[in-house]
């Protein structure tokens, strides 16, 4: 039996619109659709998203176990067939040559695992709490010149999983830093795949703040299982939660800005503040 050379595993939870367009851009690659395999691991949504994978997906599994990324993914690489793993979230929509090209480079740059720039959907009608999202976070070369990276859209290969390791699935959040640091501690290569661009919607106001705690509460969980104490994460909580200098914003704007955008500094910075106070409401614990 011939299985396919290409994995593609995306987990969903209640995002039939976004993973109807991620679907359908999977469907028309210059890659062979009989070399590739499309995976959706579905958390047990409500609105019809299972539906929407039937279209395009070769399997969807049903994992009901937790609410969240980490045991989809999971449940997903195991069920796999191919050579390549592709990690994917349902946000994203990818272009033509997408599976071709990440393949291509991964290999040139002879690498263990790799992830494309993440381009934000922005444009002169974006709000200010989508622009600071498309400046803060999925800031893919930063992460991976910092030795991380978030597994929304990353390329493995051969038995990568079982050489270094599957993500944590008593996690919510932090949990890609948490898995690709290990690979790399292991041995693992990581590299850009910088010729490759996908996109990725910005979240308005109360996503970018739910996220912002999710994100706290899962870096409190983090140190709790290292071991750290409630007075040590405490004043992690109170660093966390300080605002940050204006120039910071002016780099982050000079860095991942776009042009023909207008981008007010001074209300990105207290947005900014805002958001920092709910990670670190997040790692205390509320």
């Amino acid at each position: 039996m011939n299985y396919p050379s290409v994995s593609i595993v995306i987990p969903v939870y209640n995002n039939k619109e976004r993973l109807g367009k991620c679907l359908k851009a999977l469907s028309v690659q210059t890659f062979y659709r009989i070399n590739y395999e499309i995976i959706v691991v579905d958390n047990e949504s409500s609105d019809g998203s299972l539906d929407v994978a039937k279209t395009h997906a070769d399997r969807m599994l049903i994992q009901n176990k937790l609410k969240s990324p980490y045991p989809s993914r999971n449940m997903g690489i195991r069920a796999a067939k191919g050579y390549y793993k592709i990690l994917l979230d349902s946000n994203i929509v990818v272009p033509k040559h997408f599976i071709e090209s990440g393949i291509r480079q991964l290999e040139e740059n002879t690498s263990d695992f790799g992830a494309p720039i993440i381009q934000f959907e922005i444009n002169e009608n974006s709000s200010t709490w989508e622009l600071l999202d498309s400046l803060i976070y999925v800031d893919i070369k930063r992460e991976i010149e910092s030795g991380r990276v978030a597994g929304g859209c990353v390329f493995t290969k051969n038995e990568f999983f079982e050489k270094y390791g599957y993500f944590d699935e008593t996690l919510r959040s932090t949990g890609d830093s948490i898995w690709s640091k290990k690979a790399i501690a292991l041995g693992a290569n990581l590299t850009l795949l910088g010729h490759l661009e996908v996109s990725y919607p910005p979240k308005d106001r109360s996503l970018l703040l739910k996220k912002a705690r999710r994100i706290g509460a899962g870096k409190r969980m983090v140190a709790i299982q290292n071991g750290l104490s409630n007075f040590r994460i405490f004043k992690q909580a109170l660093w966390t939660m300080r605002p940050l200098p204006l120039k910071e914003i002016r780099q982050r704007i000079n860095a991942r800005g776009k042009e023909n955008i207008t981008y007010h500094q001074r209300k990105l910075w207290l947005y900014n503040w805002i958001r920092n106070v709910h990670t670190g409401i997040g790692r205390m614990g509320f």
